[in-house]
């Protein structure tokens, strides 16, 4: 049987949320990108059809220091390809929401927004 290639995931506009500091987010990660949530956490979230959202099993949180490269964040946890994985970034007073565009083989964002304070 035929899988069905996934469409193109389209990021959205990003903008500057909240605190100005955090600047503008990206619209698509590079493999060697590595974020920083400031004293906020990065968490990778999988979610599987007919399931609630969760950490995949070995998930880890990055808190108040710069994570993995986001490419080596992909190639640790993305392993179900009837999943999708998404990476939380929440920061003081900014936060964004990335998708594993598994097509194009990157994290794009989908959503933004205003964090903790």
């Amino acid at each position: 049987m035929k899988t069905k290639r996934r469409p193109e995931v389209r990021p959205t506009q990003p903008r500057i949320m909240g605190c100005l500091h955090a600047g503008w987010p990206d619209a698509i990660l590079k493999q060697s990108d590595r974020l920083h949530p400031g004293f906020g956490e990065m968490t990778v979230v999988e979610v599987r059809r007919h399931h609630l959202p969760q950490p995949p099993e070995d998930a880890k949180n990055w808190a108040e220091a710069a994570g993995p490269p986001v490419g080596q964040i992909a190639k640790e946890f993305v392993k179900d390809d009837g999943a999708d994985y998404y990476l939380k970034v929440d920061g003081p007073l900014s936060d964004q929401t990335y998708l594993w565009d598994r097509g194009r083989r990157r994290w794009v964002l989908i959503g933004q927004g205003l964090g903790f304070a």
